[in-house]
């Protein structure tokens, strides 16, 4: 007989607080720890069944995601938009705040107090990730749909001042 043949035989419809108290228990009694007691299914295998539920049906979890979204209000929904952007680009809040303080409060590219055209965007290089600054909608996309390009911009300069 193996260590592992000695080893009581847990019961799957363990609370949590016994299977970590079980846990613990066997740590200290130096017992083997690699068995899956608490059911067969490993982490990767948990993962595709998910993904296999959800790829024949996803309007259940997609509805659920909607209501939840949904009971959200105004401001809720508006910092879980900023807390995203933040990660996309590597910031923290104090971060974002530093820069913004940094710039004067106002859009890095029109010097506008308020937002033209909607709220704050984090401008960046998309070569280099580098976060440039902060700016309205309006630059922001104008910036964008010249594709970043000084050329074009420089064109677009001079086009204006004729």
């Amino acid at each position: 007989m193996t260590e592992r043949d000695t080893q009581p035989k847990m019961k799957t419809t363990m609370s949590r607080a016994e299977r970590q108290r079980e846990y613990k228990r066997r740590q200290r009694g130096g017992l083997d720890l690699t068995r899956r007691p608490y059911g067969t299914m490993t982490l990767e295998s948990k993962r595709a069944t998910s993904k296999e539920r959800y790829d024949a049906d996803p309007e259940p979890k997609k509805a659920a995601g909607r209501s939840w979204y949904a009971e959200l209000t105004p401001e809720q929904k508006r910092e879980r938009g900023r807390r995203k952007s933040l990660r996309v680009y590597g910031l923290t809040p104090e971060d974002y705040d530093a820069l913004w303080k940094e710039q004067g409060k106002v859009c890095a590219a029109c010097g506008a107090t308020e937002p033209r055209g909607g709220k704050w965007h984090i401008d960046h290089c998309h070569e280099t990730k580098q976060v440039r600054g902060i700016l309205c909608s309006s630059c922001n996309l104008a910036l964008g749909l010249a594709g970043e390009s000084v050329n074009v911009l420089l064109g677009l300069l001079a086009y204006v001042q004729r």
